[in-house]
């Protein structure tokens, strides 16, 4: 039994991050370890002769743990040594990583602990190394294998060559450093001590760190190791057990406690499988607004879909969008019951996100699968429009309607592609030949008249504004398309005039429902030659950007002669082009107009390009009959003010018309007729910053409510309607006024903006319904948006952080709703008013943000486009320019479809104006 003994515990925890490998972290519990160590030492070992050292963390660095040995002149029968610190392999050879210094190497290997071992004055030595791949070291070691006359010699490592050596905060000390502690302390009630061998004393301990390792650290294997060279046997003494820690644990407890650790494994397991499954596939289904929606994972973990998991993205179809249930009857099944589990990551045939593929080729009708090919940029997209015709005819034909607009879409988004003569392969199959001789066609051009006259004029509709649209990206389409129309829908008029005069509208036949409902089959429709009328505007529009001619003098004179037998139809296309046209034309055939319509939709075009003169509109409304007695003048103006409301849009209505329509509103209100004096009103207030003199006055005083209008509560919805028209004549309203329109956004935040309450009448605009509604309503909204549209660029409600996020929700739950696009168009309105105050022009970068940040709410990525497409169209060409190349680039590179389709949108809504709203189909 050694009596003088030193004994030197190093413990190194805090290790500088600049010394850790990859995969090593600081340790917790070496150095509290290390000192512990030391106590047992102290009380084993109490003589006067021994010495008991301690050091550790930055301390324990190589050179000053070789100094405190060396240092040290005395001689002694035992040198105890504990190393506990990160031990690793450096080509195979240990290493123990001692404290940073500057004066020798932080790593030690196996030759320089022998050498620290060595520096002690004593006969036996004893190691304790506690590090990983310890057992490295005993390979290594020449002094512990080497044996010396009356000499004992042992080193205790606390793992193998190949192991971690571990720490628990089960015990807060090392598992090696718990199992030395134990075994060389006995329980307070044993009376005597004694002492081991160290051969039964490393039993113990690597018995302990076994079974703790396998218990602790969930099956790893740590196993101690031992060297020993002795001629003479090694005694260690037992000290007495000073402090109650954790009990060692029996073969049942580890047993147990590993079992809890594999059941939780296993339950944590299951919930990470789950959430893995859940993050990487998707299931398609339907929500309530009858949006095709993405969620994540299988429906056997639909209960885990909750919050942020609810909904992945909300797409842009809808029901509408869906195969026809006739030939798929399961696919609106299969969607409801959510059946399909596909894979979230990777990317698909266009570089976006697979999914999209899937909804193409799987769920969407032809239409809207080649919409969206088109506007995701597949390849080959336009020439999937086109496909070989049956024999004998095999000639290319388009499967499509909306083949030539779809095209035309294609070139928006990426103006250097080729419309791959889509168009003319359309006009090829839909044109019929026509005559401005008045003769009924016969042979082959009877026949191919009578299949338009079959055909659906939605068909019809969608085929003009295809061409409509590719007049606006190239200029392949010419005013000669649309004389051959024009005389398409004249011959067809005379054909179905005939066919209709024989059968059902012959003299002496009998009125009956089927003769009644046949004479609103008349073709063309007024929508399909508005349509015409559309593609002739889109024709001069494009040139004149362009800086072409609008018109030579050959299609001019063509055009021209359509007023000779083609008069119905070709003064709609005279008039689509404006001032290149023949406007005088143009108003005599309104003038000699005998129907009730008076010729307004003609002089309605020639307004829009600027060539009506004003006189000519008060012309009309006093030939209606506003010139005569108070029911002469209501009829009139109800006849007229939808036109008078166009008209607004586009120039200022004469003033002795608005003076008339003033002393119409009055004379409306001094009878009580509170309705048309709202008409009346609204269109007051609409023209308001083009009325001149006394009459600006008259206005103010008729929209101004009275003050016990203003003091009843709760206020009525007239009065509110009555206030948001003053507002937006931009009249300076009250104080007590804004109080009221301002606090219709009361309650409302930047980041939960107040909602409206939507009801069925929002969709059609009927009036004569009344719903009672709590909160805020339709009428709310429109006033409230009248007031920021009124209100001037420096005005509080336009700069106020609540007014943009509170109508960005309401264009959003409108559109969610199927509020009719008139009304929507207003809030748009509103909306891009109040960005532009903070965002003078608006940025690709800053829609796509935006864009992102509503993944997954289809209508609210509706709202933003709808947004940024009005703030487009109402910057300069060469902002507008600009700002398209930027968003086709950022078009090009996305790789999110539901993203990718919404700058499609935005990007063919600033281009043709007919797709200035997006919204879902319903």
């Amino acid at each position: 039994m050694p009596a003088r003994v030193l004994t030197l515990c190093v413990g190194i925890s805090a290790y500088d991050m600049r010394l850790l490998a990859p995969g090593e972290r600081p340790l917790k519990f070496l150095l509290s370890s290390a000192e512990q160590l030391s106590d047992i030492f102290r009380t084993a070992w109490p003589s006067q002769g021994s010495r008991h050292l301690v050091i550790g963390n930055e301390m324990a660095t190589h050179f000053r743990v070789a100094d405190l040995i060396q240092s040290d002149k005395s001689c002694y029968d035992l040198f105890v040594l504990y190393l506990g610190g990160h031990g690793r392999l450096l080509d195979g050879n240990f290493q123990f990583v001692f404290a940073a210094d500057d004066r020798a190497s932080h790593l030690a290997p196996s030759e320089a602990i022998d050498n620290l071992v060595k520096l002690a004055k004593a006969r036996h030595v004893l190691l304790l190394l506690d590090a990983c791949h310890a057992g490295r070291y005993i390979e290594e070691t020449t002094f512990f294998q080497s044996v010396a006359a009356d000499r004992a010699r042992a080193c205790l490592a606390s793992s193998l060559p190949t192991q971690s050596s571990w720490e628990d905060s089960y015990f807060k000390r090392s598992l090696f450093a718990d199992a030395l502690i134990r075994t060389l302390t006995v329980a307070p009630d044993i009376a005597s001590t004694g002492s081991k061998r160290i051969e039964t004393a490393f039993d113990e301990i690597a018995k302990d760190v076994a079974r703790h390792a396998f218990g602790l650290k969930r099956s790893v294997d740590q196993e101690p190791a031992m060297c020993l060279a002795c001629t003479t046997p090694m005694w260690l003494p037992l000290s007495v057990r000073t402090a109650d820690g954790p009990k060692a644990m029996s073969t049942y407890q580890t047993l147990l406690r590993r079992s809890r650790q594999i059941a939780g494994a296993a339950a944590a397991t299951a919930v990470i499988g789950a959430c893995v499954l859940s993050a990487s596939t998707w299931r398609p289904a339907l929500n309530g607004s009858g949006l095709l929606e993405l969620r994540p994972g299988p429906k056997w973990l639909s209960p885990l879909n909750q919050g942020p998991w609810r909904l992945r993205v909300e797409t842009e179809a809808s029901i509408a969008n869906l195969r026809n249930e006739d030939d798929f009857p399961s696919l609106r099944a299969e969607l409801r019951d959510e059946k399909g589990t596909h894979a979230w990551p990777g990317s698909g045939s266009s570089s976006v996100r697979r999914w999209a593929d899937y909804l193409i080729d799987e769920q969407l009708d032809a239409t809207d699968a080649a919409r969206w090919r088109v506007r995701l940029g597949y390849s080959g997209a336009v020439e999937k429009l086109k496909s070989t015709g049956r024999a004998p005819r095999t000639l290319p034909v388009t499967r499509l309607v909306s083949a030539t607009r779809l095209a035309a879409e294609a070139k928006a988004l990426a103006p250097e592609s080729d419309l791959s003569d889509v168009w003319s392969i359309q006009w090829e199959g839909r044109i019929a030949p026509g005559h401005c001789d008045k003769a009924i066609p016969t042979g082959s051009e009877r026949d191919q008249l009578s299949f338009y006259l079959a055909s659906e004029p939605s068909e019809i509709i969608e085929w003009l504004r295809g061409l409509a649209s590719t007049a606006r990206v190239d200029a392949s389409v010419g005013l000669d398309r649309a004389a051959a129309v024009a005389k398409m829908f004249t011959s067809a008029n005379q054909l179905w005039n005939e066919e209709y005069s024989s059968k059902v509208g012959a003299p002496g036949e009998p009125i009956t429902g089927a003769s009644i409902s046949a004479r609103f089959s008349e073709r063309p429709t007024p929508a399909e030659v508005a349509a015409l009328a559309q593609m002739v505007t889109s024709i001069v529009e494009s040139r004149i950007e362009r800086k072409d001619q609008p018109a030579s003098a050959t299609e001019r004179a063509n055009l021209l002669g359509l007023m000779a037998g083609c008069a119905d139809i070709g003064v709609h296309v005279l008039a689509a082009m404006g001032g290149a046209g023949d406007p005088p034309k143009v108003m005599d055939w309104a003038r000699g107009r005998k129907r009730a319509d008076q010729g307004r939709i003609p002089l309605l075009l020639l307004a829009t390009s600027g060539a009506l003169p004003a006189s000519e509109i008060t012309r009309v409304v006093l030939e209606a009959g506003f010139g005569g007695d108070a029911a002469s003048k209501k009829r009139a103006f109800a006849y007229t003010r939808e036109w008078l409301g166009s008209l607004i849009a586009v120039m200022s209505l004469p003033q002795d018309l608005l003076r008339g329509i003033v002393e119409y509103a009055e004379q409306r209100k001094a009878m009580g007729d509170e309705a048309s004096a709202r008409d009346a009103l609204v269109l007051l207030a609409h023209a308001f910053r083009s009325t001149e003199g006394a009459e600006r006055a008259k206005v103010v005083s008729l929209l101004t409510p009275s003050i016990s209008a203003l003091s009843a509560r709760p206020m009525t919805k007239p009065t509110i309607e009555q206030l948001g028209l003053l507002a937006w004549t931009g009249t300076a309203l009250s104080e007590e006024q804004r109080a009221i329109l301002l606090g219709i956004m009361d309650g409302s935040s930047p980041s939960q903006p107040s909602r409206v309450n939507f009801i069925e009448a929002d969709k059609s605009g009927r009036e004569d319904v009344v719903q009672l509604v709590p909160g805020l309503t339709s009428t709310d909204l429109l006033a409230f948006s009248r007031f920021v549209i009124g209100a001037s660029e420096g005005d509080p409600v336009r700069t106020d952080p609540r007014t943009g996020p509170f109508l960005e929700q309401a264009i959003a739950d409108g559109l969610r709703f199927g509020v009719r696009a008139n009304f929507l168009r207003t809030i748009v309105a509103a909306a891009a008013s109040a960005r532009q105050v903070t965002q003078k022009t608006i940025s690709g970068e800053t829609i796509v943000s935006r864009l992102r940040e509503h993944s997954t709410d289809a209508t609210a990525r509706f709202a933003i486009s709808a947004i940024a497409i009005a703030i487009l169209r109402t910057g300069t060409t060469e902002a507008r320019t600009e700002a398209l190349r930027e968003l086709r680039y950022l078009w090009s590179i996305e790789t999110e479809p539901e993203i990718k389709l919404s700058l499609a949108s935005t990007i063919i809504g600033a281009v043709f104006p007919l797709d200035a709203l997006p919204r879902p189909d319903r």
